[in-house]
């Protein structure tokens, strides 16, 4: 049944090991959900078959092998839909971050820098796992939160 959230058992995806502790949530790594947005490239090096053979048994749950609804219920989602749909919805919030830091924002890039660390924006960019369009907004992130901000200094480079 379709519903606003799907959780990782929901949507077929491998959970990460948790950080023990209190922290009951459950993690999954952003190459599991986003290589939907595009699956030619992304399928095999995430999921670990080609995109004919994913496609192929994905599209036998509904219709006619082609990736195709199920004609007795047009509104059942197959798990790809479900994954798509939530991969633009993170797609959609790093182009919000990007926006937001744009032009040297700096109360926006004070804020955003707790949870779009250094790191995470450099791992973001050079995944080759992640589609490009995810790719490019998290370097989008990386040159507007952490390279084009202030503190900078003009380096003097002696004439010679």
């Amino acid at each position: 049944r379709d519903v606003l959230f799907h959780g990782p058992d929901a949507l077929d995806l491998t959970k990460l090991p948790g950080r023990g502790g209190r922290d009951s949530r459950s993690w999954v790594s952003l190459a599991h959900v986003v290589w939907v947005l595009q699956p030619q490239r992304c399928c095999e090096a995430v999921t670990g078959k080609p995109w004919k053979d994913y496609y192929s048994r994905e599209g036998s749950g509904g219709g006619g092998g082609d990736g195709s609804k199920d004609a007795r219920n047009p509104w059942e989602s197959t798990n790809f839909d479900r994954l798509k749909m939530l991969a633009k919805y993170i797609y959609a919030q790093l182009r919000l971050a990007a926006a937001l830091v744009k032009e040297r924002q700096m109360n926006c890039i004070m804020a955003l820098q707790e949870e779009y660390s250094f790191s995470l924006c450099l791992n973001g960019a050079g995944d080759p796992r992640l589609p490009s369009a995810i790719r490019g907004s998290f370097f989008d992130i990386l040159t507007d939160l952490w390279l084009d901000r202030h503190p900078h200094s003009q380096l003097v480079i002696p004439q010679l």
